[in-house]
């Protein structure tokens, strides 16, 4: 949601100083500015924070494999792609050599108890973790050569694409810093399966868990910087967060060889700027060189501006990023698959899109991007608006209309709550529904709050109705995250309560699906669920609006967010 302010004389030394004071010279050093909408609250693997602050642990670690843009994947960590073979039961062999350069800032290799021990962590079968653990449980163990600590084995289930992403897209943590105690040493791998509720209550797993998630780890350098091309050299509280070049990253002595491993910037330094209208104007003033998610009105003014054109490059790539409205089936009216589909009547996309979005957007009818026209199911009729059939599909569930309000039984008239993060995009479709729903009788209100409350009353399941967005992936489909009934326990992300046992075998089903046709009729199946019982109503994919300083070239601009790789920017005249 914008908020509006009156800027007196003050205003604009203090906002330049902000962004600019301490770095004369920063043409010359190759420093980045680049704005946040939000403060991460945390740096932490294991403490969900927000993409923003995945995107910036991922430039202070490595992975075995490096995804770069929608490209074919590329040895980082490891010497080569693993050496893959299918096994029974949709599992799958991947057979990984690490490189002789990877090492650790100390000098010391990494080695395959690295790789061990960085699964077991992100494997975690405790509440705490449900993100990181339901990602991570189709790996299932690793074997180690008995003769060369670099080279080990990984047992993962799913489709080959899918298990090549997942056991080479996971931060590498070195044991001996996370662990001296030793207090996972007697936890296998394949254990996680066989007893998950003796590892959960194991005390020593807990006390491992408890020192690794503490306050001082959010953003401690000395714990999550070891083997990546950048370290955080300095960190302001809810302000920036500002990372350096890691002079002693292995991939130094690659790059040459190896144009995907980079790390051009000398500096990359992120200001959280929550407000617009202040982002905007730091934008505008050039005291930022990169901003990304710039709202739909906003970003037609700067695609009108011929002085700011001269300065800046203007993007739109398509996000895999889904806005949706989604319902908590625990409450007494939303567990009424009619009332859901009823009140999804009551929503005009292409009006939301035209008003909120100005056309940057593309309606969906669910979770997959309409781009992948293979997967897409457009047999499916998208629900149009129609209050009308509202008003119809309301009677068919048993309720009635009394002195304009609407009854199921005794008690109290339908009423819900809508909340959804600060953000302009969120109260303007918020506007729309509460509107629409007043004028047949439904009283609906809207209340906005920042971004931690949301996500706290999102996973208590303290909620009617919200609206936000989800990142999804143009390589996996792997939905068991987000709307299998496993994850829709307490603290899960399935916080609509959507599913039952037919849609966790359908998301099963196209997890280990053997080829693309197979994939394809899951997925045709799974989009018609979810379509039908309507917990929650797809709205639209949305287009990245991104502004670059004309300074900076080799942007690598892709539908993967953020939309750019800061890492590869090169000065116009270093080229």
């Amino acid at each position: 949601m914008h908020q509006h302010f009156v800027f007196g004389k003050w205003f604009i030394p203090v906002l330049f100083c902000l962004f600019s004071c301490n770095n004369e010279g920063e043409f010359e050093s190759s420093t980045v500015k680049v704005r946040l909408d939000h403060f991460p609250v945390s740096l932490n693997y294991l403490i969900y924070s927000s993409f923003r602050g995945n995107d910036i642990q991922r430039k202070t670690y490595n992975g075995l494999l490096s995804f770069e843009g929608l490209g074919d994947p590329k040895p980082l960590a490891a010497k080569s792609l693993p050496v893959v073979s299918k096994l029974v039961s949709g599992r799958y062999a991947l057979k990984y050599a690490l490189r002789k350069h990877s090492k650790w800032d100390n000098g010391l290799k990494i080695s395959s108890k690295d790789i061990s021990f960085s699964l077991k962590v992100l494997k975690l079968p405790l509440s705490e973790n449900a993100i990181a653990s339901s990602y991570y449980s189709r790996i299932k163990s690793i074997t180690y050569d008995s003769y060369e600590d670099t080279i080990f084995t990984i047992i993962a289930e799913g489709n080959r694409s899918d298990v090549i992403r997942l056991t080479g897209d996971f931060p590498i943590l070195e044991k001996a810093k996370f662990d001296p105690e030793g207090l996972l040493d007697s936890i296998k791998l394949s254990d996680y399966d066989l007893i998950p509720k003796e590892i959960a209550n194991n005390k020593k797993v807990i006390s491992f868990y408890k020192a690794f998630t503490k306050d001082r780890y959010k953003y401690n350098n000395d714990f999550f910087s070891s083997s990546g091309p950048y370290k955080i050299a300095e960190i302001e509280q809810g302000k920036r967060i500002t990372l350096t070049r890691n002079e002693n990253w292995w991939g130094n002595a690659m790059v040459n060889s190896a144009d995907y491993m980079h790390a051009n910037p000398n500096e990359i330094t992120y200001f959280s700027i929550p407000e617009t209208i202040t982002a905007m104007y730091a934008l505008k003033n050039g005291d930022i060189d990169v901003m990304d998610n710039i709202p739909s009105n906003e970003f037609t003014q700067l695609d009108n501006n011929e002085e700011f054109r001269k300065k800046f490059n203007l993007f739109t790539p398509l996000k895999y990023t889904f806005t949706y409205l989604g319902f908590n089936s625990e409450n007494r009216h939303l567990g009424d698959k009619k009332i859901r589909q009823a009140l999804a009547l009551l929503i005009d996309k292409t009006k939301i899109v035209a008003s909120v979005e100005s056309g940057y957007a593309q309606p969906t009818i669910g979770p997959i991007n309409p781009a992948k026209e293979f997967y897409y199911n457009n047999e499916i009729i998208p629900t149009k608006y129609d209050p009308s059939n509202c008003v119809e599909l309301l009677t068919q569930a048993g309720l009635k209309k009394v002195n304009g309000k609407w009854y199921q039984g005794e008690g109290k008239p339908l009423e819900f709550t809508l909340i959804h993060k600060q953000n302009s995009v969120y109260e303007s479709i918020a506007q729309i529904f509460v509107s629409e729903a007043q004028k047949i009788g439904i009283k609906i209100s809207s209340v906005s709050y920042d971004d931690r409350t949301i996500r706290k009353m999102v996973k208590d399941r303290n909620f009617d109705i919200t609206i936000g967005s989800f990142n999804g992936s143009p390589f996996s489909y792997n939905f068991s995250g987000l709307f299998s009934t496993e994850a829709a326990r307490a603290g899960g992300m399935n916080f609509t309560g959507f599913g039952d046992q037919k849609s966790d075998s359908l998301i099963q089903a196209i997890n280990y699906a053997e080829d693309s046709i197979q994939r394809r009729n899951g997925l045709f199946d799974f989009q018609k669920m979810l379509h039908e019982e309507s917990t929650m109503v797809f709205l639209y994919f949305v287009k990245n609006k991104i502004a670059i300083n004309k300074k900076f070239t080799n942007l690598n601009i892709s539908s993967l967010k953020p939309g750019y790789d800061v890492t590869s920017f090169k000065l116009v005249q270093e080229d």
